[in-house]
């Protein structure tokens, strides 16, 4: 038996060689047509494979002016291919149009003048990207283009030979923009509800993922030099205060803060580095601020410390606090606070290592990384003392040091490998940076690297844990969120969002108790309660209807706060246990009405944000939406499993934030 993707194919086909032979005077016309464009499509999808498969080095840093040749070879060809097809059925195209009254083959056939016209400007695009990239890839590879000035040395001379490099072709960058606004407007006019065919529902998803990163992307080259004027202190130096956050003990914007540190970067060069203890960060004068109620309420704190200033969700808000009692400390303003955490860590030594550290026997890699800074913060056997308390964390400390040595003499070629990990880091949230600079605090939250809660049209979620019990558990326990949203014909949507913890450290026996000594190795410390201050953030104007814990009601606190209303409650999960929360709640109708979705023009529909918690990993999301009875979906991104009126989302994870959307 064919399989379902075989008999659509064919489906499609043979409604293709239908409707031919019904628009040509003679069948030999038809035929001909048919078997022309035909391999035309299919030598167009093969060279857009071939040239993503040049691309597509592992790692990344490896790709060469060879490989972006080649690749700009299999783009033009595709391009002329899906152009060659275009207009071999332009005749023939308000038949295809006539194909929408069909069943499933129908749908499809009825969009193909935009879908190949969205295939021939994503590869047009592709022939841009290349041309426009080629100057960068050929110095980063050690061949300086022609008529490139020669780089001055050290990181801000090959920042500033790249910049130099990548606006080197303005007419491909141009043409990039030009082709990538094509796209959009061809993805804009097909309607994926009515795609049957998988390879191409796949494509249009590779399309939605990809759409925002290159528009967010291209808009960021002719900013780059103010930026980064700002960012590495080129005009006058740049101090940053910097956070060490353990995602091992999760806190509100990544984690525990463990150190701290002063960063000062002047034209390029990092320096004036001091960092450590967080616990020894202590104004010494009496309270600096009032510490919030929670802190009171769950950790029974009387006054408010740096290790503690992440307690807000909303970073911005949380860096404030950080450099108040920093400034009230050490007497030293700063231009911006950057947090990181372990995974940050280790992405930089995979990036910039191996590194060897004076006086540590160890090889530092990204695959040890992690280990050696749990070894070198434990005490051995019988050692904890007041010695071990202040030096257990001189290896965090020592770590940075070799960083920052490490970068002050990057090379071109490990450049492009450090800002693919500052990539990374930043768009999975393990890199937070806040700024005074209006110009870069705009364009930063613009990225969603800031940390603040984003403020978009439609419906927004994000879930917020913090670990209320003094230990570093948070590595055995398993969270997953399932958030279902109904719709009614009024546009009143009702909303349910589920929340499961799994504690998968080992059984213990004995009630739980919180205890904030040290154990005696790190293993321990990952083992053992959890306590947990859930917070969740929905769109203002949303109602609790109701709370429940494992099926029985539940008290919830429900109040406005950061621009949302929050909702927040704590649970205690001993090893090898699971609780359910469950949150029912309206939403405001403003988010169903024409526009309010943020949706293009007046288009009515629904549109998502859920915002990954900084610190986390990849926590499994599902979503699904019940349409209203009356409207017939028009497209959903990414594409979801439409069945008996419900849309299903499935699959996703939170490794960065997600966005989804349907219109009808």
């Amino acid at each position: 038996m064919r399989s379902t993707r075989s008999r659509r194919r064919l489906g499609c086909l043979g409604l293709l060689a239908l409707l031919l032979l019904l628009a040509g005077s003679t069948g030999g016309w038809a035929y001909g047509l048919y078997h022309r464009v035909r391999p035309e499509l299919d030598m167009g999808q093969q060279q857009m494979t071939a040239a993503v498969q040049q691309l597509r080095q592992d790692p990344v840093t490896s790709i060469t002016p060879a490989n972006l040749a080649q690749a700009r070879a299999s783009f033009a060809a595709a391009a002329r291919n899906f152009s060659a097809a275009s207009a071999d059925l332009q005749p023939v195209a308000p038949l295809l149009g006539l194909a929408a009254i069909a069943p499933a083959p129908g749908g499809d056939l009825s969009q193909v003048p935009d879908l190949l016209s969205l295939a021939t400007h994503a590869a047009l695009l592709g022939v841009a990207l290349c041309d426009a990239l080629a100057p960068p890839l050929e110095l980063i590879n050690g061949h300086a283009p022609a008529g490139a000035s020669a780089p001055s040395g050290g990181l801000t001379g090959s920042i500033d030979s790249l910049i130099e490099a990548l606006q080197a072709r303005p007419a491909a960058l141009a043409s990039a923009r030009a082709e990538l606004a094509a796209v959009e407007a061809a993805r804009g006019r097909i309607n994926a509800g009515r795609v049957s065919t998988h390879q191409v529902l796949a494509a249009l998803n590779q399309v939605d993922t990809a759409l925002p990163d290159l528009d967010r992307a291209l808009a960021t080259v002719d900013s780059l030099p103010r930026l980064l004027d700002v960012l590495l202190g080129r005009s006058q130096p740049t101090t940053y205060l910097l956070l060490a956050q353990n995602s091992d003990e999760l806190r509100a914007t990544g984690g525990f803060v463990s150190s701290v540190g002063q960063l000062t970067v002047a034209n390029g060069h990092f320096d004036q580095l001091a960092f450590e203890d967080s616990y020894a960060v202590d104004p010494g004068t009496g309270p600096v601020l009032a510490p919030p109620v929670e802190l009171t309420h769950y950790l029974g704190a009387t006054q408010w410390y740096i290790r503690d200033s992440n307690w807000s969700a909303d970073f911005p808000t949380s860096a404030h606090t950080a450099e108040t009692f920093y400034q009230a400390a050490k007497q030293q303003a700063v231009d911006g606070t950057v947090a990181v955490d372990q995974h940050t860590v280790q992405l930089l030594v995979s990036a910039l290592g191996p590194i060897q550290l004076d006086g540590y026997p160890d090889v530092i890699t990204g695959d040890n990384v992690e280990d050696l800074l749990h070894h070198y913060f434990m005490p051995q056997p019988g050692g904890m003392s007041d010695a071990w308390w202040k030096h257990r964390k001189d290896f965090m400390r020592d770590l940075f040091h070799g960083l920052v040595k490490q970068m002050n003499g990057l090379d071109r070629p490990h450049l492009l490998a450090l800002a693919l990990a500052l990539r990374q880091g930043l768009d999975e949230k393990h890199i937070l940076i806040s700024m005074h600079d209006p110009d870069t605090a705009r364009w930063l939250h613009d990225q969603g690297w800031d940390g603040a809660l984003a403020d978009e049209p439609g419906d927004y979620l994000m879930v917020v844990d913090t670990n209320l019990g003094f230990n570093k558990v948070n590595p055995h326990i398993q969270a997953t969120t399932t958030y279902a949203v109904t719709m009614a014909a009024t546009g009143a949507a009702q909303a349910v969002l589920t929340l499961t913890y799994q504690n998968t450290s080992t059984p213990q026996t004995g009630p739980c108790v919180r205890d904030p000594t040290y154990k005696a190795s790190y293993v321990a410390m990952e083992m053992g309660c959890y306590w947990d201050l859930v917070r969740v953030y929905v769109p203002a104007g949303a109602q609790l209807q109701g709370a429940s814990r494992d099926g029985a009601p539940l008290q919830v606190q429900a109040a406005p706060g950061l621009g949302k209303t929050a909702f927040s409650t704590d649970l205690t999960l001993p090893p090898g246990a699971q609780q359910t929360l469950q949150f029912r709640y309206t939403l405001p109708l403003t988010l169903t009405a024409p526009g309010g979705a943020g949706l293009p023009g007046q288009e009515a529909g629904y549109r998502l944000l859920v915002q990954k918690q900084p610190g986390t990993l990849e926590r499994p999301l599902t979503v699904t939406l019940t349409l209203p009875p009356t409207v017939t979906l028009r497209q959903a991104r990414p594409n979801g499993v439409l069945g008996d009126g419900v849309l299903h989302w499935d699959g996703l994870t939170l490794r960065q934030d997600q966005r989804l959307s349907a219109g009808w």
